[in-house]
């Protein structure tokens, strides 16, 4: 039933990031759909996003009533199919609600009578569509290796109380269900895949410091103003994200020292319980820093703080469902997603398959190690 509790928690999370997904999407990209100026209040736009928070949220309902029906019973690689379901929902609700504005665009001419420009540069200097590069927060990774430099100190100063045999893995009760025999290995394991994390987790938020971010929708001062703060606030975020997964893995990590497995149940609930409420907060804190550089920005510039200085043309043919830039004529590494908050590869700059060849490589790892240190 623990196992299951679990389960529901990441399908109403996944739910809720889904709703306030609108709020978190450039205004010229509804659903991933280029769209004039003149065009982003239409009906017809307002009404997919409509339809695509009524799908989302029935399909969280259904599954939610599956797990709670099947909790108890229910088989645990069953339970995880929930949430691939859920993420398969959403995925094919993105795709067939973005079709809407799609056929509105092509049958209405909403491009026809407008004149665009597309901006962009990588020049040097400050071009005014460039965001200013955002600090690493050093102080999540640097606090998160010195939590699994503990876990291993820890391990080690017990080794002779850690048993020959183990626990490897916990049924959906929970419980064990699998053990190893000892080894410096396979002890470590839990500490290698905390370790693995943390330079994941720093991978990721080098991006926006590694090179400078052109924007390619935000083409007012206050838009600009808004996705430098919601990065910044984003990037500060991500710190404290590092600490919370590294004491998510801290269960893992000890899990040879056999006085530990009695508080691994309330160790692992707690620890996604507060992952979720940091989720969930780290959204509403992103959405008021935006709001606050508004202000600021209004306050400082009136009404030219919202005049476009261009107008963004149709860009479908370069993102690949509507999510994935791939543009080779275009210089720029990274530039602002089409939804949600932060950035992405421009998947046409071949500097860009290292980043993602070498976050893959670290994800493939993370799988790997524990079936081969573990057995």
């Amino acid at each position: 039933m623990t196992f299951s509790i679990i389960i529901a928690v990441t399908i109403l999370l996944i739910a809720t990031v889904m709703h306030f997904l609108p709020a978190y999407t450039p205004v010229d990209a509804p659903l991933g759909v280029s769209v004039p100026a003149s065009r982003r209040e239409d009906l017809v736009v307002l009404a997919a996003w409509q339809r695509f928070r009524k799908i989302n949220a029935v399909s969280a309902v259904a599954l939610l009533v599956i797990t709670v029906i099947l909790g108890v019973t229910g088989h645990e690689l069953i339970n995880i199919a929930w949430i691939y379901l859920q993420i398969g929902v959403v995925f094919y609700n993105w795709i067939s609600t973005r079709k809407l504005i799609q056929k509105a665009k092509t049958v209405q001419g909403w491009y026809q009578e407008v004149h665009t420009a597309l901006r962009g540069s990588t020049d040097a200097g400050k071009p005014l569509n460039v965001l200013d590069p955002i600090p690493v927060p050093w102080w999540g990774f640097i606090t998160s290796i010195v939590l699994s430099a503990a876990f291993a100190l820890l391990l080690w100063w017990r080794w002779a109380d850690i048993p020959q045999s183990y626990p490897s893995h916990w049924g959906p009760d929970m419980q064990p269900d699998a053990w190893t025999q000892k080894s410096v290995l396979g002890v470590s394991a839990g500490v290698i895949i905390a370790l693995l994390f943390n330079f994941l987790m720093l991978a990721v938020t080098m991006i926006p410091w590694y090179g400078r971010i052109n924007l390619r929708s935000t083409n007012t001062p206050l838009g600009r103003a808004r996705l430098q703060s919601q990065m910044e606030m984003t990037q500060s975020l991500m710190g404290g994200l590092m600490i919370l997964l590294t004491i998510l893995l801290a269960p893992m990590a000890l899990a040879p020292l056999e006085t530990v497995s009695y508080y691994q149940v309330y160790l692992i609930i707690g620890a996604l319980v507060l992952l979720a409420i940091y989720l969930v907060l780290t959204y509403v804190l992103i959405g008021r820093a935006g709001k606050a550089a508004e202000a600021e920005v209004t306050q400082a510039l009136g009404d030219a703080a919202t005049q476009p200085q261009w107008e963004i043309p149709d860009r479908d043919r370069f993102f690949k469902m509507g999510m994935f830039y791939y543009n080779p004529e275009d210089p720029a590494l990274f530039v602002e997603k089409r939804s949600g908050v932060s950035v992405d590869f421009n998947y046409g700059n071949r500097r860009s398959w290292w980043f993602v060849g070498g976050i893959l490589l670290l994800i493939v790892a993370m799988s790997v190690i524990p079936s081969v240190t573990l057995g």
